[in-house]
């Protein structure tokens, strides 16, 4: 009787306990701390004492206890130097001090995605918890943990980029979604070391990223535009291989074959389509584009005349799609996203009405594009037609006007052997171009003296990068996307400075920083602060006054609460 009195004292009540008698518990969710943060918190203990008892329960057959939560309070007080520690003491079995350990940690606010991510799945594998009844225990969004959830997919490369904050949340949740082997080859290949400057993704945002492995992976149904009702079912679907397939899920065709044949029918019949309900518009493709050249085919063979065109990259956005609060964890990520939402629409509505305004002045010009998932509408300069690949680019039916004043009559079979013989031309020139990009994929780089031929080359391929306003200052006479490396020739110095900055300031927009140290030492402040130093010191000014007053009034409301403990 009196040791159950003494263990019910023990749980309602707070012990000074001996810090050397404490261990770590191989329960703790949270495996990082930060050194700093740790520091910080000692330096708080120091001052003020530990506000917040840890919990502790008897290691059995010992005098000595094990950590329940608290590690990072423990680890502060040791640097702090304490003897002992203020702890709840309570007697669980190794199920109950795992779950209390998981579960606190859960509420705080610091911990690591990650962490987070291993507690949740720990809790659902133990078999007591799924994911709707964390999320009410919790008081956690069901989005939100199963998003978590997912980061447990990303592969250790991403892993430790994730951890070390070199690609944030909405990054890393892109990432996730695909299979380890695709995320290896997107890492090898656009985020590791070793990659090509131009081809680095690790400043993207993920909306960004998104579309960049949509365009360049494209064997996942998800991003295939034909009807895939028939694919549900079909055993070359990886969603079919395993039972837990979440409600969104489709998976990655494994015959790529039956894929080409039906993206390539898909196109084929959207393009007829839209060629029904817009006979104004000529079908045409752009050479820089990703394109289905075998659907061009059968288009020429059903007898559709196809123009080249130098299609604008512009107006082709669809419009923004609102944010849902339900998938947001706090009012405060929702409000920023309905932000971003809002100046994205802005932007939308802006570039309709200036796509409108010089489509009824005559200078842009309709075409139906066919890509190599769809056909859309797209854009062109007046005068950006090239060529063409069907009947208006063969001699008409009939001809007069030779000095024999004889007519010539032409055979349909000549004319369509005329077709195949134009594209055969320009699927030469296609492979020509892929062998030499195999071949500089293998070439060995040397280390001799740099060509003027190669600085052309990486002024025209920096200048790409470029805004609009900034590339306007080159006065080059054409579209950034429509220059060559030898329109870079002969560049001034004062055109080569603007292309350097423009190239520089096209990646500080779109970089990543994390934490604010990072902030105060990022190569975004110190690109601003050699020319617009008065702004940027402006800018802290005016922000760090408004959250020093929010800060101010939080510490008092802590203050006031401490009073009153």
């Amino acid at each position: 009787m009196e040791n159950s009195k003494k263990a019910k004292k023990a749980v309602n009540e707070v012990s000074l306990v001996d810090l050397s008698l404490i261990d770590k518990s191989t329960f703790n969710p949270r495996k990082k701390f930060d050194e700093t943060a740790l520091d910080e918190l000692s330096e708080s203990i120091k001052q003020q004492g530990l506000l917040q008892p840890i919990k502790i329960r008897p290691i059995t057959g010992t005098n000595r206890y094990e950590i329940v939560f608290g590690e990072r309070r423990y680890r502060a007080a040791l640097i702090a130097g304490l003897k002992k520690i203020p702890a709840m003491i309570s007697v669980m079995s190794d199920d109950e001090a795992e779950d209390a350990a998981i579960v606190e940690n859960l509420h705080r606010k610091d911990v690591a995605p990650l962490e987070e991510a291993e507690a949740y799945a720990r809790l659902i594998e133990k078999g007591k918890d799924d994911i709707n009844s964390l999320a009410v225990k919790l008081g956690k969004n069901r989005v939100y943990i199963k998003g978590r959830l997912q980061l447990l997919n990303l592969i250790s490369d991403f892993r430790d980029l994730l951890d070390t904050e070199d690609i944030n949340l909405g990054v890393a949740g892109v990432l996730a979604n695909y299979e380890k082997e695709l995320q290896q080859d997107i890492f090898d290949n656009h985020f590791g070391r070793n990659c090509a400057p131009y081809a680095l993704w690790s400043d993207y945002r993920a909306s960004k990223l998104q579309k960049s492995i949509n365009d360049l992976y494209s064997t996942r149904l998800e991003n295939c535009s034909f009807d895939k009702t028939e694919c549900e079912s079909c055993q070359f679907n990886t969603a079919t291989f395993s039972l837990f397939v979440g409600e969104d899920c489709t998976g990655k065709c494994l015959k790529k074959e039956c894929l080409r044949k039906k993206q390539v029918a898909y196109i084929v019949e959207s393009s007829i389509k839209l060629q029904q309900e817009k006979p104004e518009l000529q079908m045409c493709y752009d050479s820089i584009w990703a394109t289905s050249h075998e659907a061009i085919e059968q288009l020429i063979e059903k007898g559709f005349d196809i123009q080249t065109v130098n299609l604008l990259d512009s107006y082709l956005d669809a419009e923004p799609e609102m944010p849902n609060k339900d998938d947001f964890e706090t009012e405060e990520e929702y409000e920023d996203a309905q932000s971003g939402y809002e100046e994205e629409l802005a932007d939308y509505q802006s570039e309709l009405s200036e796509r409108d305004e010089r489509l009824s002045k005559g200078e842009i010009k309709a075409y139906i594009q066919i890509t190599d998932k769809c056909a859309r509408i797209a854009y062109a300069e007046v005068d950006e037609t090239v060529e063409g690949t069907g009947e208006d680019n063969m001699q008409g039916e009939t001809e007069e006007g030779f000095s024999d004043g004889v007519e010539i009559k032409h055979n349909p079979e000549v004319e369509k052997l005329q077709k195949k013989i134009t594209r055969n031309n320009e699927l030469c020139s296609e492979k020509i171009v892929e062998r030499q990009k195999e071949l500089i994929k293998k070439m060995d780089i040397p280390s001799c003296t740099i060509l003027d031929v190669e600085v052309a080359l990486m002024y025209s391929f920096m200048a790409k990068s470029m805004d609009v306003k900034s590339y306007g200052k080159l006065e080059l006479g054409k579209e950034v996307y429509r220059t060559d490396y030898v329109d870079f020739l002969e560049l001034t110095e004062e055109k080569k400075n603007i292309i350097v900055r423009g190239f520089i300031a096209s990646h500080l927009k779109e970089i990543y920083i994390g934490g604010i140290k990072a902030q105060e030492n990022s190569p975004l402040r110190a690109f601003l602060n050699l020319h617009e130093a008065e702004e940027v010191a402006n800018i802290d000014i005016e922000l760090k006054s408004v959250y020093k007053n929010r800060n101010n009034r939080l510490q008092e409301r802590i203050e006031a609460m401490n009073e009153r403990d």
